[in-house]
C-alpha cells in the first residue's frame, strides 16, 4: 500500500514578490518540520508553464537544491490540470514497483507576473497548437463550446448556470489559503462581463500563484494520515471537432469505470473534490460520476446541498474557481485539501466524518482525467 504521511500547502495568491523557488519551500516547510525529508528519496514535481513563462527546464533538479537533497530521483511531470494526479500517479507507481520508497510530490505554478495576453498564451498550449490554437482557438473558447452544448441540452438558464460559482465562493472560507475568500451572489456572477458566452470573468479561475506538497511512503507509520487506495490517468481526443459529443467528458467517464471498478462507487464517497475548470467541468463531471442526473446537478446544489455535514461534500475548499488554479499544482492541492479535511490540518475545516474520497482532475477540455481513491487512516 502507499501512504501519505504529510502534506503542505502554500497560500493561493498573486505573489509578484516571490518566484518558483520560494513557492515550492512555502509548501515544503510543514513537511520538514513534522516528518523531515531525511528518508526521500524521490522528487516529483508537476508544472505546466515554467519552460514558457520561466524559461526554465529541469526544475525538479533546481528546485531541490534549496533543500539540500543530493543523490535523489527527480522528475518533472506535465499534463495541464491533471498534472498533480499524474505526479501522485507516478510516484504511487514507483513505491508499488519497490524503485522508491519514499517520494515528495510538489505541484508548483508561478503565473501573475504576465499580462492576460502572454498567460492566455500559454494556456493555448493546453489545446492542439496546429489545428486550433494557431486560429485563435483558446482553453476558454473550449470550455463556452461546451457549456453552451450543456445548457442547451438540459435547458440549463444562465441563472442556474450561476449557482456553481456562487457554491465555489460560499466553500471558500473553508480553508484559508484559498485566493478568493469571499461570497458572491447570482446577480454579481450575471452582471460579470461575458469572456467567452456563455462563460462570464465570474465563471473563470482566478490567475494564481501557488504550490502544495505531499508526502509518501511504501510502509504505514504513526503519522501517516491517509492511504492511497487507486489512482489512474488516461486520454481522450484533443480536439473538439473530433469529438462525437460535445456535452460529455469521455476521459471522465471510462476514468470513473476503472477506478470504481477496483475500489468503490463515487456515491459512496464521503468527500469529492473536482476540478471545476470554467464552471462547466464541474456539474460534467459530477454528473458523469453518477451523483445527479444529467443535467440535474445545479439544481441540487441550489437546494443547499453538498456542504459541510453532508456526503458527498463537494469542492470543500472552493475548487479551481475560489481556492484557484495554479494549473500544475492544483491536483496536489486538491489531494492534501481531502487529507487536511480529514484531519482539520493546516487551516482547512475539518469534517471529522470523512473517510474516503474521490478525487478527479482533467487537463485541457477533458483531453485527459486523472483521478486518486484516498482513505483515512
Amino acid at each position: 500500500m502507499v501512504y501519505i504521511r504529510a502534506i503542505g500547502l502554500s497560500k493561493v495568491e498573486r505573489a509578484y514578490g516571490k518566484g518558483l523557488q520560494e513557492k515550492f519551500y512555502e509548501a515544503v516547510v510543514p513537511i520538514m518540520e513534522t516528518t523531515g525529508l531525511s528518508e526521500v528519496d524521490t522528487v516529483i514535481v508537476s508544472n505546466s508553464f515554467a519552460s514558457l513563462l520561466q524559461s526554465q527546464n529541469l526544475l525538479a533538479s533546481l528546485l531541490v537544491e534549496d533543500l539540500s537533497l543530493l543523490n535523489v530521483t527527480t522528475l518533472t511531470v506535465e499534463n495541464g490540470g491533471a498534472g498533480g494526479l499524474t505526479a501522485l500517479h507516478l510516484a504511487r507507481s514507483l513505491i508499488k514497483s519497490g524503485e522508491s520508497r519514499n517520494v515528495l510530490v510538489v505541484g508548483v505554478e508561478k503565473t501573475t507576473d504576465y499580462n492576460s495576453e502572454y498567460y492566455n498564451a500559454a494556456l493555448s498550449q493546453l489545446t492542439n497548437a496546429e489545428f486550433e490554437a494557431i486560429y485563435g482557438a483558446n482553453i476558454i473558447s473550449q470550455f463556452a463550446i461546451i457549456a453552451r452544448a450543456y445548457l442547451e441540452r438540459h435547458s440549463v438558464s444562465e441563472e442556474l448556470f450561476a449557482e456553481w460559482p456562487v457554491f465555489m465562493h460560499e466553500n471558500s472560507l473553508n480553508a484559508k489559503h484559498s485566493q478568493l475568500r469571499f461570497k458572491i451572489t447570482v446577480d454579481k456572477v450575471l452582471a460579470s462581463d461575458y469572456v467567452s458566452s456563455p462563460l462570464r470573468v465570474l465563471h473563470s479561475p482566478p490567475f494564481g500563484d501557488g504550490a502544495a506538497a505531499l508526502l509518501l511512503s511504501g510502509e504505514r507509520g504513526e503519522d501517516s494520515l491517509a492511504r492511497i487506495e487507486m489512482t489512474a490517468v488516461l486520454n481522450d481526443t484533443m480536439e473538439l471537432s473530433l469529438r462525437g459529443d460535445l456535452a460529455t467528458l469521455p476521459s471522465v467517464k471510462r476514468l470513473v469505470e476503472r477506478l470504481q471498478k477496483k475500489t468503490f462507487p463515487p456515491n459512496q464517497a464521503d468527500y469529492i473534490d473536482v476540478l471545476d475548470k470554467y464552471s462547466i467541468a464541474g456539474p460534467l463531471m459530477l454528473e458523469t460520476m453518477g451523483i445527479a442526473d444529467p443535467g440535474r446537478i445545479l439544481y441540487e446544489i441550489k437546494e443547499g446541498k453538498f456542504r459541510p455535514g453532508d456526503k458527498p461534500v463537494i469542492n470543500h475548499t472552493g475548487g479551481a474557481k475560489a481556492r484557484g488554479h495554479p494549473v500544475g499544482a492544483t491536483g496536489v492541492y486538491q489531494v492534501a485539501e481531502a487529507v487536511a479535511a480529514m484531519h482539520g490540518l493546516q487551516g482547512v475545516r475539518g469534517l471529522d466524518y470523512v473517510e474516503k474520497a474521490w478525487i478527479l482532475g482533467i487537463g485541457g477540455p477533458g483531453t485527459v482525467a486523472a483521478g486518486a481513491i484516498v482513505k483515512r487512516v
